[in-house]
This record gives structure tokens, C-alpha cells and sequence, in this order.
């Protein structure tokens, strides 16, 4: 897939020079070439799609998903000058239940910008009711990877649910608690 994502940049590049072309690695083909002599050519995005567990951090070496992901992205990143993210901040799958993963998104997104990725994207739905949480504080870190977590959720029950903030607040924090007590690789 390289070989040909890297002939398209070749014809594509003299005659879009001020534009990128954007190649999916997704799936099969989420793991970088083997040859690590093969690179992606400069004037390209590799967008690697993780579908494999959320609730474990993607850093985290025990979780043996985001172990084997983790060095798919640092493998792009050592072949690409570009690599993007395409993240299910919103999953299918979860049948439009609320997708507790803010404990990781706390880790991950700060941890995309360490690595230097080019971006992310995202999954999306018009199911604010049950997953704005978490579109909220993914949206407000990729903005700022620095923000204090703590501080935003405070600040989206307060906006979000006025005066159910406080039994609002409980169900969340619930919910991620028990995600993570789970040990579950959500939703792989």
C-alpha cells in the first residue's frame, strides 16, 4: 500500500504542490512497511485508524491492543514526516451509550502531541445527550493538550446540566470508574 500511496504522491505532487494527499492505514494495514528503507514521500499523511481498545491508555505497555498499536505509530512515525489520527471518539458499536474513556483521553491526546502527530479525527454523531462528554474535553485538549482535565468536566456538567450537574457529575464518574475497574478493553 506504501509503494502505491507513494506513486499517486509522485503524479499528484508537481501538479498540487500546496496540498497533501491523505493515505489511510487501517486494519490489515495499520502496521508499517517491514522494510524500514520504504517512506512515506514528504508531500503525504498517513492516517492511522485505531479500532482497538479505548480504555486503556494508548501509552500503556500492559495492555497488549495499545502495546502493538503503539508501535505501529512510533513505526509510521520513524517513515512519515506526516501521521494523523483517526479515533472513534464515538463508536458504533456502543449502540449510542455513553462512551466512558475520558480517563484516557486525559493521557492520550497530550501524548499524540509529545509524539508529534499531524492531527486527529474523529467519529462522530449527532449524540451529544450521550457521548458530549467526551467529545468535549477530546475537542478542548486537541485544542490545548495542556488544559486540566479536571477543570473542564467541572466546567461542562456546570454548562451542560445546570442544576443536575452534581447527580450528573456522579453518573460519569461512575461510569468511567467502573469501565476501568473492568480491566475490559472497551470496545475491541
Amino acid at each position: 500500500m506504501l509503494l502505491f500511496y507513494n506513486a499517486v504522491s509522485g503524479i499528484l505532487g508537481p501538479r498540487y504542490s500546496d496540498l497533501l494527499l491523505k493515505s489511510i492505514a487501517y486494519h490489515k494495514y495499520v502496521a508499517p512497511p517491514l522494510d524500514r528503507t520504504l517512506a512515506l514521500k514528504d508531500n503525504s499523511v498517513i492516517q492511522m485508524c485505531r479500532f482497538m481498545c479505548h480504555n486503556h491508555a494508548l501509552s500503556n505497555p500492559d495492555c497488549p491492543y495499545n502495546r502493538a498499536y503503539h508501535e505501529y505509530l512510533t513505526g509510521w512515525r520513524q517513515i512519515a514526516a506526516h501521521v494523523a489520527l483517526y479515533e472513534y471518539y464515538y463508536k458504533v458499536s456502543w449502540l449510542e451509550l455513553p462512551w466512558p474513556i475520558v480517563h484516557t483521553l486525559r493521557k492520550d491526546i497530550p501524548h499524540f502531541h509529545e509524539l508529534g502527530l499531524f492531527g486527529a479525527a474523529t467519529q462522530y454523531a449527532e449524540n451529544f445527550g450521550s457521548n458530549g462528554l467526551v467529545y468535549y474535553v477530546a475537542a478542548r485538549l486537541l485544542w490545548d493538550p495542556a488544559l486540566d482535565v479536571d477543570a473542564l468536566l467541572e466546567d461542562f456538567y456546570a454548562k451542560f446540566y445546570a442544576e443536575a450537574a452534581g447527580p450528573m457529575k456522579e453518573y460519569y464518574e461512575a461510569l468511567e470508574a467502573a469501565a476501568v475497574a473492568s480491566g475490559v478493553h472497551l470496545a475491541r
